[in-house]
Parts: C-alpha cells; sequence; structure tokens
C-alpha cells in the first residue's frame, strides 16, 4: 500500500509547481513557483512570465555635470522547461524559508 503524497495546493485545488529560471546564455538566474491544474499548464502560466532579452538606455548625469546616456543588456528571463516539479507542502515550506534567509 502506498501512501498519497501531501501536494501544495492553492484554494482553486491547483498543484504548486517550482522552476528555474535561466537566461539567454542558458546560465541559472532564480527560482519561482506557479500554480496550475496540470504541468503543461504550469509551463504555459509561467512562459507568460518570461521577459525577453534587450538592450536598454538610460539618462545619467556625468561627473562634470552634462548629461549622458548610458546602455546595458537585460539578459532575459526564461523558463527552464526540464526543471518544473511538482511540489509537496513540506518542499513549499523548505523553499520558502530558504527564500526568506536570502532576503535578511
Amino acid at each position: 500500500m502506498t501512501m498519497a503524497k501531501n501536494w501544495s495546493k492553492n484554494v482553486k485545488g491547483e498543484f504548486e509547481y517550482h522552476f528555474y529560471w535561466m537566461d539567454e546564455n542558458g546560465q541559472h538566474a532564480g527560482w519561482n513557483s506557479v500554480y496550475a491544474p496540470t504541468m503543461a499548464e504550469a509551463r504555459k502560466r509561467a512562459r507568460l512570465k518570461e521577459s525577453p532579452a534587450k538592450d536598454f538606455s538610460y539618462g545619467i548625469i556625468n561627473a562634470d555635470g552634462s548629461k549622458g546616456t548610458s546602455t546595458e543588456r537585460f539578459k532575459g528571463l526564461y523558463i527552464n522547461p526540464k526543471t518544473f516539479k511538482r511540489v509537496t507542502l513540506k518542499q513549499s515550506y523548505d523553499t520558502n524559508v530558504a527564500a526568506n534567509r536570502l532576503m535578511l
């Protein structure tokens, strides 16, 4: 006899899925979670949160007081579909504890 897992769910009964972000170079860029009824729907919802890579400019004031511009590159945030995982209540709690410790 196998025991049912105690999956983490929201009030709508949707499962919690954790996944990792990567940048345009495929480097790890953090983690996140999303609630959805299925893994396919979780990936679809997470994909809506992606931010494409782009160059952006902003105004600066130089040391001599003159105005100028600077350009930087945002490497983007993309989901890593191989990392999606449905989590239990304990895994969800442990991740929240770790995230809270990082914010201190």
